[in-house]
């Protein structure tokens, strides 16, 4: 899991690139256009990842590697209530009472509650089907 202390670092690092690229010599309007241009990247990187859920960026082996949690498929570490879901490079952390969906590149985390839908590579989350 991320602690307060990642996340400053990582808003101290967009704020200083925001000024050193505002301190540049160049038009405002590059500028703008290189700050917003960043800021839409994110975005899409949000929505692009938002079927997975966060997981320490640390790589393990072994459950001793983790800080807190274990080692998911020794390849990232996974928060203590977290589920280990995919394999390999596609190894990610669900977050508990969810559940896997889909395999390899293609496997997503869905929601409590939610039920998997498709195969292949076209998965979704879905609410389940009125009985």
């Amino acid at each position: 899991m991320k602690n307060e202390k990642d996340g400053m670092m990582n808003e101290d690092r967009l704020f200083d690139e925001i000024a050193l690229v505002l301190a540049s010599p160049m038009p405002r309007r590059k500028a703008l256009g290189r700050i917003f241009g960043g800021l839409a990247g994110a975005a899409l990187t949000t929505i692009v990842w938002s079927g997975r859920a966060l997981a320490d960026p640390k790589t393990c082996k072994a459950d001793s590697d983790c800080t807190t949690g274990s080692c998911c498929n020794k390849k990232i570490c996974c928060g203590p209530t977290d589920l280990c879901c995919g394999s390999g490079a596609n190894s990610l952390c669900c977050a508990a009472g969810g559940s896997c969906c889909g395999n390899g590149a293609n496997t997503i985390c869905c929601s409590n509650g939610e039920v998997c839908s498709g195969n292949g590579s076209h998965v979704v989350c879905k609410p389940p089907s009125p009985s």
